[in-house]
């Protein structure tokens, strides 16, 4: 930790790649994004006084195999074990995600104990999301480990030959072309790279709206275990994760609860 023979300044928290965190004087929490939602009982999530370990057990698209994710390390400070807790939520806006509340070993003489990280050896980077809405321009969007799949509702009743969307490995661009208004258009650098003449899309149409279903086949890079890591952090390119600052003094009187 020392920095030219001092500490480094305590951190607000931190994105990683398969998990984000955050903390207060008393407790860190932790949201871990999964493919997709599972019951509390394919989740097992042990916090012990100096490693956190958690295995998330789910079916694959066709339901044939199961599949494994697995995050294991050194936790960055101690902890009160049976204080910490646990919990699966989802929600259409961040997707399916495993919510921890860890408990730090503090006392009197040491109320305020900020860590440096959650686990040791964490590298930054922008978390995954398997799932959700995208910030940019606002489509719902779901991916898989070769494919990235995009909705976007249009006002009123589209034909095809109004919808123009132009792909590159890096990014798209759509306009829709409406009778009764300005054109519609989306543009976004997209997160990961794709096969631009392996892109398909449809419309579907209701007597009001519709909706336009977007399929991006994912580029693969061809590295060993690269199933593993293709994964994008959203549909369009994150801006860079930023720099965390020193926190302000917390105040105890400001802290709810007492553990």
């Amino acid at each position: 930790y020392l920095q030219g023979g001092r500490r480094p300044p305590p951190r607000l928290g931190r994105e990683c790649a398969s998990y984000r965190w955050t903390q207060d004087a008393r407790r860190v929490h932790v949201e871990i994004p999964l493919p997709s939602a599972v019951p509390e009982s394919d989740v097992s999530l042990v916090i012990d006084k100096d490693e956190f370990a958690m295995e998330v057990i789910y079916p694959t698209r066709d339901y044939s195999t199961r599949e494994f994710s697995e995050i294991r390390g050194a936790l960055g400070g101690d902890i009160w074990p049976e204080r910490s807790e646990w919990r699966v939520e989802s929600d259409e806006t961040e997707g399916a995600r495993v919510v921890v509340s860890i408990a730090k070993q503090v006392t009197s003489a040491t109320y305020s104990e900020m860590w440096q990280s959650f686990l040791f050896g964490e590298e930054p980077a922008p978390t995954v999301r398997y799932s959700g809405i995208c910030r940019s321009t606002g489509a719902r969007f779901r991916q898989h480990r070769d494919t990235f799949h995009l909705e976007l509702d249009l006002p009123g009743h589209v034909d095809t030959d109004c919808v123009r969307l132009d792909v590159s490995p890096t990014s798209w661009r759509l306009d829709v072309y409406l009778p009764s208004s300005e054109p519609l258009s989306r543009r976004a650098d997209l997160a990961g790279r794709v096969v631009p003449d392996d892109t398909v899309w449809l419309l579907d149409r209701n007597e009001t709206a519709t909706t336009l279903f977007v399929t991006f086949a994912k580029q693969r890079t061809g590295l060993p275990g690269d199933a593993a890591t293709n994964w994008w952090p959203g549909f369009s390119r994150p801006p860079p994760p930023p720099a965390v600052d020193s926190p302000a003094a917390l105040d105890p009187d400001d802290e709810e609860g007492s553990d």
